[in-house]
């Protein structure tokens, strides 16, 4: 089955270079720096058994374990069927830290010096065979992790499909993502992202020797991160079941049920591979949490590339609004509006007609609640503050009333300070000390307020502002640089 999100016209300005640079050194790694790996894993288990290391060590690991033979032993059967408990036994050996440094210090050897050395040196050439496997050599290994190898193993893969599994999610989240979030963030979630799942697995895992390989954690970082900005927000999507394709839309967040299913396909293929999907939960809540950071810190999130709403609701409902505007039809460009809002709360040209329609009649709760949208929106981007500004004047030059938020004006009060608005940001700031005297961020604003007025040369009012920090929130960071300038 094939998935392509639909992203619109495809051009210099949203092709996902990232995605494209990502998918291509996976499949370097695995086709150039991984070619030949799994003969070279199978020479070094069949001189592990050859050699008679496996012999004894299982024979020590029995004794270890009080005796009892342990799951995986080798039992009657057929050839097949030995030859995997013989692989089973091995995992849970070399998975066993405790027994493996027994073993390496000589405490299960007893007083027989010679099996000693002759395991020691056994084992040393079954390691160095062992080292020449990529993705052992470069795989996270939590007993011996090392800061190339957190990175290295999300370029690592159990063999082509796979590759092929993770590829495929790894380009329908690029596309999702990449233009939205930018190229470089992007590429920062995404190694966060494996970042996380590896963290997870070496803190469930600290003695694990069995490496950890795949970029699957990275990827589930990202369809966590897809989840939470986008959610239920509907995107078009190319799909293909072999000869039968077509498109449909779809809300994002069900693409995660779709790479769930793609986990257990890979689990149940490669049960015996090196591919921990625990470690895949880490990347997911990593992916979780750093989507909501940026769903709460961040600039608004912009709508999902190839969105249905994008690319077919938006701009009709926007192109009727307009028409109806031109026609001086307010009601009817008004309900457009709001139904391009309901799909989409932070669509700035939305608010902002919707703001000029309510000028007519500022009584009405609407023009404050939009105003109070719009310049939000626009505070959060410094590139935007000129044009919050703006509204922050029209809104002033309507009302009688005004109705902002304490929190709202404080930040107009700092945006009025840099645009040398001194005199103005000065009443919003006296006001709300004496209306609002513990809103958090006062101390820093009236300190700034200060320092625009000393250097203005207004040293009556630089003092009484510098009488207000102290007086007012004498234990502020604020007020102590105040204090200690004085001493």
């Amino acid at each position: 089955m094939l998935i392509i999100p639909l992203t619109g016209k495809t051009g210099r300005r949203n092709l996902p270079l990232v995605t494209l640079a990502l998918i291509l050194a996976n499949c370097l790694v695995l086709f150039v720096f991984q070619a030949g790996e799994q003969a070279q894993d199978i020479r070094a288990e069949k001189f592990y058994i050859q050699s008679g290391l496996a012999r004894m060590e299982a024979a020590r690991y029995q004794a270890y374990r009080g005796g009892s033979a342990p799951a995986g032993t080798v039992q009657p059967g057929s050839a097949a069927s030995a030859r995997a408990r013989q692989a089973m036994l091995h995992r849970r050996i070399e998975s066993d830290a405790v027994f493996m440094s027994k073993l390496k210090s000589g405490a299960l050897f007893g007083d027989d010096a010679a099996a000693f050395a002759r395991w020691k040196r056994l084992r040393a050439l079954y390691e160095a065979k062992r080292a020449q496997v990529v993705s052992y050599r470069y795989g996270l290994k939590p007993a011996a992790p090392s800061l190339a190898t957190f990175f290295a193993y999300m370029f690592l893969h159990a063999g082509f499909p796979h590759l092929l599994g993770n590829m495929i999610f790894l380009w329908i989240m690029g596309c999702l993502l990449e233009s939205c979030c930018g190229r470089m963030i992007f590429l920062l979630e995404y190694l966060a992202g494996g970042l996380a799942a590896a963290g997870l697995f070496c803190l469930l895992n600290p003695h694990q020797t069995t490496p950890l390989v795949g970029a699957s954690g990275a990827i589930a970082g990202l369809m966590g991160i897809s989840s939470v900005l986008f959610g239920t927000r509907r995107i078009k999507i190319f799909y293909s079941l072999g000869v039968y394709f077509n498109t449909l839309s779809l809300p994002a967040i069900w693409l995660l049920p779709l790479w769930v299913g793609n986990e257990l396909f890979q689990l149940f293929w490669h049960s015996t591979s090196h591919v921990a999907y625990i470690a895949h939960v880490g990347g997911l809540v990593g992916g979780a949490l750093m989507g909501t950071f940026q769903r709460k810190f961040g600039a608004p999130v912009p709508e999902a590339p190839g969105s249905a709403e994008a690319e077919d609701g938006i701009p009709v409902l926007m192109e009727q609004a307009l028409e109806r505007m031109g026609a001086l039809d307010m009601p009817a460009a008004e309900k457009y509006l709001q139904q391009v809002l309901a799909q989409d709360p932070h669509n700035v040209d939305a608010l902002t007609h919707l703001f000029h329609i309510y000028k007519r009649d500022s009584m009405r709760p609407a023009f404050h609640e939009t105003a109070c949208r719009l310049m939000t929106l626009r505070l959060q981007n410094p590139v935007h503050h000129a044009e919050a500004l703006q509204v922050y004047r029209q809104y002033r030059e309507h009302c009688r009333r005004p109705a902002l938020s304490a929190g709202l004006y404080l930040q107009i009060s700092a945006l009025l300070i840099a645009n040398g608005n001194i005199e103005e940001s000065e009443q919003i700031l006296l006001a709300l000390v004496k209306k609002k005297p513990d809103l958090p961020g006062m101390p820093t604003a009236l300190l700034k307020l200060g320092k625009a007025l000393q250097d203005r040369g207004l040293q009556d009012r630089w003092q009484r502002c510098r009488r207000v920090i102290c007086a007012r929130y004498p234990h502020s960071h604020e007020a102590r640089l105040l204090l200690q300038a004085d001493t």
